[in-house]
This record gives structure tokens, sequence and C-alpha cells, in this order.
């Protein structure tokens, strides 16, 4: 099954990547508020990093985002692909939902399907949803018309309206009835395909509610060798949806620091490629020394604060390390094949590119932390120049 879930990810890499080529124009904005206006249109994609992210406007291509809030009260032409804590579609979305937050909400109109992820999921019903639904979570409501198939991983599934497909709603089997899993059908809900669901799930069909296919109970043996199975299968499909949301995480931090900071990453990209041996060593004396510079700081009373302050910015610039290791790899995709690119060709590519190779087994790994040390090392390499330009 490994080849599949590559394939999937491939897949993903396709579908991120083509919007950059389809779409020359695009916005990226960053702050404590991204707001759209009502009267404001996009052309183009929008990427948006930011504590509270609002559209309001019109949007006439995708929207990536990544922010505590997001709320989408206009209009997406394109997909809308997501991570935070709450995320609201209020709006019109044309095509897809790819989501992941605490809590999702739709109450408007998404034209495609839903991947999504969070523990509590609602599809008001005020809202319309065109195509499939395949949702991660504990619980998942739909109130509003579905225009394909639900498939739900979690623990409790209600359905009050219409379905044009198949309803399945995948669980474990539990021990005790206390904790039973729950699929209820209330008496808006018309499924016109089947329902099925496994052997010791508590199912609650209401008056009313409708089932045109078949209620499948299926009864999966569970000895050890299944459980192992399904729990794969179940990580499996919930680590794409983590996957997506990194890929996201990653290229909107690499669009907003080279947007900040262009020059500088340049500069280290091209010490990256031109002195790769260089950049690999200097990068792992930094990442095994400041850790021991902190412990050593820690020792001392007087070093406590020194060393917390060293340590909260050793984490961050690790995580930005992680980001610049993954444009460096499109950078050198891109010198490979001479394709002359700008930096946010670079992101792009290099951010998914490197998603697909870190989650090969050891080969992922190794290439990981190699490319951690090698951008670690381009940035001491980089500041050293600095430093000696400033003293000369």
């Amino acid at each position: 099954m490994r080849w599949k879930f590559l394939a999937g990810v491939a897949a993903l890499a396709v579908m991120l990547v083509t919007p950059f080529a389809a779409a020359q124009a695009f916005g990226l904005r960053h702050g404590s508020n991204v707001i759209v206006e009502k009267t404001e249109t996009v052309s183009g994609n929008l990427y948006a990093a930011g504590s509270q992210i609002v559209v309001d406007g019109t949007v006439n291509g995708d929207l990536f985002c990544a922010g505590a809030t997001v709320t989408v009260n206009g209009t997406v032409s394109g997909d809308v692909i997501c991570a935070g804590s709450s995320v609201t579609i209020n709006g019109v979305v044309s095509g897809d939902v790819r989501a992941a937050a605490s809590e999702l909400s739709v109450n408007g109109t998404v034209g495609g399907g839903m991947t999504v992820a969070g523990s509590a999921i609602s599809i008001n019903n005020a809202a319309v949803v065109g195509s499939n639904i395949l949702a991660f979570g504990a619980t998942l409501r739909a109130d509003g018309p579905v225009g394909g198939d639900i498939q739900f991983f979690g623990a409790s599934l209600a359905v009050n309206n219409e379905v044009k497909g198949d309803v399945i709603f995948y669980t474990q089997k539990q021990r005790s009835q206390k904790n039973a899993p729950a699929v209820s059908l209330r008496s808006g809900a018309a499924i016109v395909g089947n329902l099925s669901y496994y052997e010791g799930t508590e199912a609650t069909i209401a008056d009313g509610a409708t089932v045109s296919g078949q209620t499948v109970v299926m009864e999966p043996k569970f000895n050890q060798g299944t459980a192992q199975q399904q729990a794969k299968g179940f990580f499996a499909a919930f680590g794409m949806i983590w996957l997506l949301w990194g890929v996201i995480g990653g290229i909107i931090i690499g669009l907003v620091l080279i947007s900040f900071f262009p020059r500088q990453v340049r500069t280290t990209l091209d010490v990256m490629l031109e002195r790769p041996g260089a950049s690999l060593g200097w990068g792992f004396v930094a990442a095994v020394v400041t850790p021991v510079a902190i412990v050593l700081l820690l020792i001392t009373v007087v070093g406590i604060p020194l060393a917390l302050l060293v340590g909260v910015l050793f984490v961050a610039v690790c995580m930005l390390m992680k980001v610049l290791g993954a444009i460096g790899i499109g950078a050198l995709l891109a010198r490979w094949f001479k394709w002359k690119l700008s930096l946010y060709w670079l992101v792009v590519i290099g951010i998914v590119v490197a998603a697909i190779i870190f989650i090969i087994p050891f080969v992922g790994w190794l290439v990981g932390i190699l490319a951690f040390f090698w951008a670690f090392g381009g940035a001491v390499l980089h500041k050293r120049a600095v430093y000696k330009e400033l003293e000369g």
C-alpha cells in the first residue's frame, strides 16, 4: 500500500504546483490581521498568514492560508487550502476545501468537495457541498445537502439532509458500549446510496430518515493483524491531511521569509550551492555546539535567562532552517535542470519536493537531516561573510 500513499503525495504535489503555472499573478499577505475588504478583488492566488484572516471580498484564484482564525465571507473562485485553530466558510468557494482545524464550520457553498481534519466539523443547514466529503476527526455533523459521498473517520456522525452518494462511517470497535461510536440519521436525512458502518456502532435512524440503498453493518475480524492493518490505514490517511497542513505552512513561511529578506535568502542559497561541503560542516558544528552552550548556561544561575532566550531563538532558527533547506532543494533542482526561476517558484517546488522525499523511510530522514545542516551552515557562512565586510 506504500506506493499508493506515495502516488497520493505525488498527486498532491501536482495539485499544489499547478496553480503557479496557471496564474502568474498572486497576492502575499501577512500580519496580525489579514483582511480582504468587501470591495476588494484579488487577481490570482492569495497566500495569507496571520493571527486572524478574513476574506470579505473576492479571490479570483486559490486561497492558501494559515492562521489562528480563518473566515471566508466572500467568494473564492478556486480552492481553499487552509490550516488554523478555527476555519469558517460563510461565502462561496467554487472549488474544493482542503483544511485542517480544531473547529471547521461551513455555512456557505462549496462547489467541489472537501478533504478536512478537525475535532468538530459542521456542515450547517445553510451550507451546500457539491461533491464528496472525506473527513477525519471526533465529530461530523452534516445538516446541509451533500452532492456526493461522505466518508468519515471518527467517533460521532450525524446526518440531517440529502446525501447523493454513500455514507461510510469508519471507526474502531469498542470493548465497552459506553464509549461506542455513534451514527445518527435525523428526520431530514435522505441517503441516495448505501449506509455502511462497523458492527458495534450505535446507530439511530429517526422517523422520516431514508436510505435508498442498503444498510451495511460491516463485521471485520478484529484479530491483532487486522487491527494493525486498520490502524496503519487510518494513520496513513490522517497523515495525508497533516502532510497537506505541513506543506501549506511551509510554503507560507517560505513566502513570508523571502518577502522580508529576499537578498539574504538568495545569498544564502548561493553559498549553499557553491560551498555545499563547507555548509554541511558548519551546519553540523552549529547544530551541536548551540545546545551544548545552552546547557552550560543553564548550569549557572546568572546564565539561565540568557539560556532560555537562546533556546527559544534556537528553536525558531531550526524551524526556519528546515524551510530554508527545502527551498535549497528547489534551488538545487533548478540548477540541475537549468530552470530560471524566481524565489517564489523555488519555495513552492522545494517545499513540495521535500515533503515527498521526507516521507520515504530512512532516505527521507537522512535527506532531511542533511538539508537542515546544509541550510544552517549556509546561513552561518553568509553571516561570517557579512561580518568580515563590516570589519573591513
